[in-house]
């Protein structure tokens, strides 16, 4: 590689180390900083210091041999299956187009320069590698205690981070080497012989089903002569990471260095120009990700075809709350694939943990219920802090909306409402669906019809106001922006912290059944005080709106 990228690599590591320093001179730097490593010493440590300390006496350390063996049968049989399920959704999608990305900066300084092709691979896979051993080293940490040796964790870890960005840099380069459409139909010829072999390996593995044991199940389909042909290639880091011996340690690191060497030689010597696809792919995942932090949310990232052709009827003037909630109301319909991926997830969790308790279901009549409950609570947070909603998705027009003839207490309530609106209909039908299924637990079901619109109204006036007082974009401004962790850390403790608090006052109505005992009175009670804590939330919300000052408070 030249002299002069291997410079640009000391330099960027520099700038790196300045950025986080300078960050430190500030209190809120500071403490950013503080919570991030709070955050992962509460990851790591716990991982390394209780194996520690249960080994030093003769029954701790058969704990954590026992906890070992229990938990390496499950990481030989999913381990494999979760590397190919990854492996096939690069080669599906657009995933594999991370590998020859380059930023903005080194599109125009970098490819303009008297470097070579392979020099800028070089450089590029020296990325790879150097991202791989940080990664590798996190996950290692933190899942160092379901390993017999840190060292084999280290290993496995770092190798199949390796492994994962080398099989999808060899498949992107590959592709430069064929046309559009040949690779496009050699693509799916691929995809539907992975599809059948994983359908021959599930029909072999349907007997073991019945023991309703997902490891059972996972390892019939490995041992199965389909499940032999996919998995062989993923098969090797899992064994790295729970070898029992430093030798068994030794093979398998050097089964999997051969098989990354040699996917980073093919890339190497694969003479393509991919310089004007890493040009044009470079472009897009840019524009992607401007997209992302315009919109405000990560579930705004994809959009959907056809989204822009949906129309809504106008809305009435409603005191000035009506075209603003009309517009909030289209735009998520627009970016509808956030409530799509939000109502699969609280779905396929419903599912699961129907199948979970349909035999305790029978002996209490409120746990299926309450569980359906909890997961649209949980879906309904997962909605207000991720959904591009309300002020955080319309922060670059926000001199736009000060400017509009309209209260601002109009123009908060619009911004608020619209998600709650949306995604209160949406639970709402799912919470029918439920009941009509489980045809039981009817008070909890009449209790979460009545609630969830001003449960979710709460969750996102809270998300909206804390937006207001500290602003940050949902995406770091920079690849080496080491205070977004620690915002979006301390961010999300407070409004959680917020939320708890409100719910907590809003409960205290329950107490009027202690009066008179029966639902509707604790009902009303509990809705009456959350309603008193939207409007005050909604008044706080309105006075920070006011004070928001675009020049000074709009973040980079």
């Amino acid at each position: 590689m030249h002299e002069a990228l291997w410079l640009l690599i000391r330099q960027r590591r520099r700038a790196r180390w300045r950025r986080l320093v300078a960050s430190l001179k500030t209190v809120r730097g500071a403490l950013l900083i503080a919570v991030t490593a709070v955050f992962f010493g509460c990851m790591i440590v716990p991982n390394l210091i209780l194996p520690l300390v249960s080994s030093l006496t003769p029954a701790g350390a058969e704990i954590n041999a026992r906890l070992v063996d229990s938990t390496r049968p499950a990481i030989g049989a999913i381990g494999p299956l979760v590397l190919l399920a990854f492996a096939a959704l690069s080669i599906a999608t657009s995933l594999s187009e991370a590998a020859i990305y380059f930023s903005p900066a080194e599109v125009d300084f970098l490819f303009a320069a008297p470097f070579t092709r392979r020099e800028l691979l070089l450089y590029k896979l020296w990325q790879s590698i150097r991202n791989a051993l940080w990664g590798g080293t996190v996950f290692a940490l933190v899942s160092s205690r379901f390993s017999p040796h840190l060292l084999g964790s280290w290993l496995g870890c770092v190798l199949t981070i390796l492994f994962m960005n080398a099989l999808t840099l060899a498949v992107t380069l590959a592709s430069q080497l064929v046309t559009q459409q040949a690779y496009t139909q050699s693509r799916r010829m691929i995809l539907a012989a992975v599809v059948l072999l994983i359908a021959l390996g599930a029909w072999q593995a349907l007997p073991a089903a019945a023991t309703r044991n997902p490891v059972e199940v996972a390892e019939a389909f490995v041992r199965s002569p389909p499940g032999r042909v996919l998995v062989a290639p993923f098969e090797v880091f899992p064994k790295i990471a729970t070898a029992r011996t430093y030798a068994e340690i030794g093979l398998w690191t050097s089964v999997g260095l051969a098989m990354i060497a040699g996917l980073f030689a093919l890339a190497i010597t694969l003479d393509v120009n991919y310089l004007e696809a890493a040009q044009h792919v470079s472009q897009r995942i840019y524009e992607r990700l401007q997209r992302r932090r315009a919109a405000g949310g990560s579930l705004s990232a994809v959009p959907l075809a056809g989204a822009q052709r949906l129309r809504l009827p106008r809305l009435p003037w409603l005191l000035g709350v009506g075209p603003n909630l009309w517009r909030q109301e289209l735009l998520l319909l627009r970016r509808s694939q956030g409530l799509m991926f939000l109502l699969i997830l609280v779905l396929l969790v419903g599912g699961i943990a129907a199948f979970s308790v349909r035999n305790s279901a029978s002996q209490s009549e409120y746990l299926l219920p309450i569980g359906v409950l909890a997961g649209l609570a949980y879906q309904s947070l997962l909605a207000a802090l991720q959904m591009p909603t309300g002020f955080r998705g319309d922060l670059d027009r926000l001199d736009w909306l000060k400017s509009l003839p309209l209260h601002p207490a109009a123009i908060v309530c619009g911004q608020i409402t619209g998600a709650a609106v949306l995604l209160s209909l949406l639970q709402i039908c799912l919470l029918l669906g439920a009941w009509w299924l489980v045809q039981r637990g009817h008070a909890a079901f009449i209790a979460g019809l009545v609630l969830i619109f001003p449960f979710n109204w709460l969750l996102f006036g809270i998300e909206n106001l804390t937006f207001l007082l500290f602003p940050y974009r949902q995406t770091p401004a920079t690849a080496g922006d080491f205070q977004f962790l620690g915002k979006f850390l301390l961010l999300s403790l407070l409004k959680l912290t917020l939320a708890c608090l409100c719910l907590g006052v809003a409960a205290a109505g329950a107490v009027l059944y202690l009066i008179v005992p029966g639902l509707w009175l604790p009902l009303a009670g509990c809705g009456l005080l959350l309603v008193g804590i939207d409007a005050a939330i909604l008044l706080l919300a309105t006075l920070a709106y006011e004070r928001f000052d675009v020049s000074l408070h709009t973040p980079p």
